[in-house]
């Protein structure tokens, strides 16, 4: 802001997000956290309850004392510039300005009491307001209930992380040399001095230790009772999220692809596609949720991946599958993941999704939000139930594809066992599947049978 912003704005009244005081104090600090806990605002410091400037003299030094003090009583860290503007007409004095800012940590407490700015005053913070206030803040920037050192980090982990992100062109060059508590304080892992729990879930040697539950289950099954392989992925986000790509390319088909002297693996479905879903789950999952875990099942002819917690306010099933903002439930975890190159902030991930499962000629994944919690499928081919009664087949004909998808084929006769039809109304079905190319004949007369179109 100019001289010339400043005299306009003291000029206004004071409001929800601009304060008046001749000094500095107590309410000031006060101010500040009131500030903080709504929408942030601008305090002019030298400048009457009726709106004139007195000016004010500040030291060298005043300045950051100010900005002590308020740190000293304001908890968590409140993000704050402080800067000092001349006024000509008053020489040797000046205004100084504390501009705040709405802070992700909410609620920010001064002293033992909790202020909200209305109109242009500060009101205390009821207990309902305060526990509102705690459980909509962000869980990763929250500071970690314990006390646990940097040596509770992996220090290779964030070294990787560094480099990778400066190669992306994400982060600039000098952030290689920092010391670790540098580089978690510029990316606001670390805010007045303590670790917030995002940085501990990212970059812990071992954050299980500390949230049993932050995991990743992956079962392959045949049926819901018959569990062939079942694994834990432990260890913080960047281990779980490699980790279970493993498992998961173990759990899969996999083709070959040969070209030239190269060989191309090709599984079944594009591990694109599955390594989106999982970031989304890890970066999105509600951490709140302490009991629950992130849970992958691996049938025959799907892939669901479920996370805790729903869609955010505002966001439906629909806009999923189109252009849409950015709704990160943890900000400093989808931060770091994107700097890492491991996913972008624009809200495309499902559109990604979407995209690739239908370059490899897949149907599009399935989006659910039930009981708390959202899943994500992935289908290894169109023959799937969700999908048939889409195209708008019968509860009969859904019998028959399946039942061709299972066995290889399906004659006349199977039909008409399967449903009940007579001979005349399993033809007249069977030839709609032919029309609709969802089946194709085989053989002649008695011996027919129909067979799935290949896609």
């Amino acid at each position: 802001m100019n001289q010339q912003e400043i005299v306009q704005l003291i000029g206004e009244r004071e409001s929800e997000s601009i304060e008046w005081k001749e000094g500095f104090g107590d309410r000031v600090i006060e101010t500040a956290g009131a500030f903080a806990n709504t929408k942030g605002g601008n305090i002019f410091i030298g400048v009457t309850n009726e709106g004139k400037i007195r000016g004010i003299t500040l030291g060298k030094e005043t300045l950051q004392q100010w900005a002590n003090q308020i740190a000293q009583k304001a908890k968590p860290h409140i993000v704050l510039d402080i800067d000092k503007y001349e006024i000509s007409e008053k020489v040797g004095k000046a205004v100084a300005v504390i501009k705040i800012q709405e802070s992700l940590q909410k609620p920010i407490s001064v002293g033992d009491k909790y202020y909200k700015r209305v109109d242009n005053s500060n009101r205390p913070m009821t207990q309902q307001e305060i526990a509102q206030m705690w459980h909509s803040t962000p869980w990763d920037v929250l500071p970690i209930n314990g006390d646990i050192s940097l040596k509770g980090l992996d220090a290779i982990t964030v070294e990787r992380f560094t480099r990778r992100a400066v190669k992306k062109g994400r982060l600039p060059h000098e952030y290689i040399d920092d010391e670790m508590q540098t580089v978690l304080e510029r990316l606001h892992l670390i805010a007045d001095g303590r670790m917030l729990n995002g940085a501990l879930l990212l970059f812990g040697k071992n954050p299980n230790q500390y949230f049993p539950n932050f995991i990743t289950r992956i079962q392959r099954l045949k049926t819901e009772d018959e569990i062939i392989d079942d694994k834990w992925i432990a260890g913080n986000l960047f281990e779980q999220c490699e980790g279970s790509v493993a498992v998961l390319k173990q759990n899969i088909r996999v083709g070959a692809k040969i070209e030239g002297m190269e060989r191309e693996d090709i599984y079944e479905y594009p591990i694109p596609a599955i390594r989106e879903a999982l970031l989304n789950a890890l970066a999105h999952r509600d951490y709140f949720k302490e009991a629950e875990f992130i849970h992958i099942k691996v049938y025959d002819d799907r892939i669901r991946i479920y996370s805790p917690g729903g869609l955010p306010s505002g966001i439906t099933i629909e806009d999923l599958k189109k252009e849409h903002g950015p709704h990160p439930r943890n900000p400093r975890i989808a931060k770091i993941f994107y700097l890492a190159g491991y996913v972008e902030e624009s809200g495309t991930g499902t559109i990604r999704m979407i995209n690739r499962m239908q370059e490899a000629g897949l149907p599009e994944p399935k989006f659910e939000e039930r009981e708390g919690g959202f899943s994500v499928y992935f289908y290894k081919d169109i023959y799937n139930i969700e999908s048939l009664q889409r195209m708008g087949l019968t509860e009969r004909q859904i019998k028959a594809v399946l039942h061709a998808k299972e066995k290889g084929s399906i004659a006349n006769k199977e039909y008409r066992e399967l449903t009940g039809l007579s001979d005349e109304g399993a033809l007249r079905d069977l030839r709609d599947l032919l029309k609709r190319n969802i089946l194709e004949s085989q053989g002649r007369g008695r011996t027919v049978r129909y067979v799935l179109v290949h896609r």
